[in-house]
């Protein structure tokens, strides 16, 4: 958990769970639901897509998703070229407490080449940010 410094004490009440929708977030999605429950929170999926919107109207929509191993789910689907804005761009709009990350396993060369967002976020958050590695 990265808490930036000055960072004010609150209580938990949003989560948003910053997905890519690889299909392995199940483990995840269990392990937030359990910590949401604990802390009376709500959860809220969210993708960015990274696609020109300049077609679209609407900067976010909400999708549902159904898969054998997940039952329905709600994901926020923010359209913004920069994954650091669209995630600003939610966090401000749904008044997120808490932003949670999986941190994705990657071989040393896809290390190498793959910018990671999850370490781009956790230098410029100003709300607490729990990274959770990929099982």
């Amino acid at each position: 958990m990265v808490i930036p410094e000055g960072c004010a004490f609150q209580a938990i009440k949003q989560i948003a769970f910053a997905t890519a929708i690889t299909g392995n977030e199940p483990p995840i999605l269990n392990y937030l639901a359990d910590l949401a429950k604990q802390l009376d929170a709500e959860i809220k999926q969210v993708y960015v897509n990274t696609m020109p919107y300049d077609l679209f109207d609407n900067k976010e929509e909400v999708w549902e998703l159904s898969s054998s191993t997940v039952m329905k789910q709600k994901v926020n689907m923010v359209r913004e070229p920069n994954v650091e804005k669209g995630l600003d761009f939610f966090v401000e709009k749904h008044s997120i407490d808490l932003l949670a990350m999986m941190i994705p396993k990657r071989s040393k060369l896809e290390q190498y080449w793959h910018k990671s967002n999850t370490k781009k976020m956790a230098y410029k958050s100003h709300l607490p940010l729990l990274l959770i590695p990929e099982s």
